[in-house]
């Protein structure tokens, strides 16, 4: 009886497979590498939506962009190679007010009111600031990350792993064992 291993990279997954002879191993190996080459990133793909993608939207709770809720916008896209990503689907300064929620930063842009008519005692529109109503505001805006969707992936990453390692051994039929 012949008995192979094969290292799934990127997942620390290691199979075992046992076979009868040397060319049902060697066939088999060959079925499932070409499989992997095709099919591991969406396996992959479909572990992390199952499993990363509700508790990273629990983590995001009631944070929203001009009323869109950040946790509803939230998917998992295909990578380079063998890879996914969590990210979301909102776009232009909406996705980076998202990136900023994640990871955190600085802005530097000045911040000035949207209308320039005046206000009832006849001074000009205002922004209100901790410290009270500004005509603008130049200074540097700093914020902290939450890093969200970040610690969801790091939580669940064992339930990604056996996600996966559930559909690469389904592939190998009876022949393999899990370890």
């Amino acid at each position: 009886m012949a008995r192979s291993r094969l290292n799934v990279t990127g997942t620390g997954l290691a199979l075992n497979i046992e076979a009868e002879g040397v060319e049902q191993t060697a066939q088999v190996f060959k079925d499932v590498r070409s499989k992997l080459g095709r099919e591991l990133r969406a396996v992959i793909q479909h572990a992390a939506e199952e499993a990363a993608v509700p508790p990273a939207r629990r983590r995001a709770g009631n944070l929203s962009v001009e009323g869109i809720r950040v946790g509803s916008t939230l998917v998992v896209r295909k990578g380079l190679s063998n890879s996914v990503y969590m990210t979301s689907t909102l776009r232009g300064k909406k996705g980076r007010v998202v990136g900023l929620f994640e990871y955190g930063g600085t802005v530097r842009g000045k911040i000035v009111p949207k209308g320039k008519r005046k206000r009832a005692g006849g001074h000009a529109a205002a922004i209100m600031t901790p410290f009270g109503p500004r005509a603008s505001v130049s200074g540097p805006r700093h914020y902290k990350g939450l890093f969200f969707m970040t610690k969801a992936v790091d939580e669940h990453r064992g339930e990604i792993a056996e996600e996966i390692e559930k559909q690469v051994v389904g592939w190998f039929g009876p022949m393999a064992e899990r370890r």
